[in-house]
């Protein structure tokens, strides 16, 4: 995903791409394989020399979620972002040791709806995230 296609999406959405979220964008996208914390991410941006707030960053966020621009999962207490590199329905495959993350487009929705069905229950959507060691890692564990 580029600038190009992330304002248009934004403008789509009728939000502006502000300088703010101009580099939250920049970064997600250098660290397109990586699912980042808040902190992680303010960090990146005192790095170039720019002073967010959290609470910016939290409500920008919030901007590139609801626009469907970034994936957020939960790890233990916090939420981790990364910036969307599939359109279609997908799932991660992530490492424990550095966070590096693949998509992944399969998905078992088949069995969960017979699941759902057998139990009662009207099936709605998943999440489904995978844990292991990237080749990096493994090779340094």
């Amino acid at each position: 995903m580029n600038l190009d296609v992330v304002y248009s999406i934004l403008t789509k959405n009728d939000y502006k791409l502000t300088k703010q979220r101009k580099v939250l964008i920049d970064i997600f996208i250098k660290k397109r394989d990586l699912f980042l914390s808040v902190e992680d991410i303010q960090k990146e941006i005192n790095k170039i020399g720019i002073n967010l707030d959290l609470s910016t960053i939290y409500r920008n966020l919030a901007v590139l979620e609801d626009s469907n621009l970034v994936c957020k999962i939960q790890n233990g207490n916090s939420n981790l972002y990364k910036i969307r590199t599939m359109k279609k329905h997908h799932h991660h495959l992530i490492c424990k040791k550095c966070g590096k993350a693949v998509s992944f487009e399969y998905c078992p929705t088949d069995t969960f709806v017979r699941i759902a069905e057998e139990n009662g229950y009207t099936f709605t959507d998943d999440k489904i995230e995978l844990y292991g060691y990237c080749n990096n890692c493994k090779n340094n564990l």
